[in-house]
């Protein structure tokens, strides 16, 4: 009977077995070494370039941290989610230009449910984001809009604050 392999590696030269001690609590002193003698190896070693992008062309980093958050909407009718997203949209092109602490402001629609929506917003700290974003006048604007459809329950609003752990990449 054939055995399977006992490593895989990872394109960044990461060895699975260490990859998966050190995500499920099961490191050892050698896995651990393993792991972080190989990540330079695989960066130095890359000859493709020397900053990974998407197919878009934008760079893509490591070690950024956010704090974020992701908040589903859920919205009655079809009108008032037009009226939230023409309003988002303004908030935007604001934040855009008057917020370099704000790294990414987005809403998305469901590609199964057109009447639910999710807004990601990814700040460079939870203070940029109580302070001047919650203080701007793209906020007070956007803010009491959204609070008048929840209170007339055209709009439920779930979600939560997260901090990053900045182990993945954006």
């Amino acid at each position: 009977m054939r055995q399977p392999a006992r490593w895989l590696v990872f394109a960044t030269g990461v060895a699975a077995g260490s990859l998966v001690s050190l995500l499920f609590g099961r490191a050892t002193q050698q896995s651990c070494a393993d792991a972080a003698a190989a990540a330079p190896r695989a960066q130095t070693n890359d000859t493709r370039s020397a900053q990974p992008s998407t197919t878009r062309g934008r760079a893509k980093s490591r070690g950024e941290k956010a704090f974020v958050l992701a908040v589903e909407l859920r919205f009655r009718d079809a009108a008032a989610a037009e009226a939230i997203v023409k309003e988002w949209a303004l908030a935007a092109e604001y934040c855009l230009v008057h917020e370099p602490f704000l790294f990414h402001y987005e809403i998305a629609r469901s590609d199964k449910d057109p009447l639910r929506y999710m807004v990601y917003e990814r700040y460079r700290s939870k203070a940029d984001y109580i302070g001047p974003h919650k203080l701007s006048p793209a906020f007070a604007a956007f803010r009491p809009k959204l609070k008048e459809m929840q209170e007339s329950a055209r709009v439920e609003v779930v979600g939560d604050s997260w901090d990053e752990l900045g182990v993945g990449f954006v």
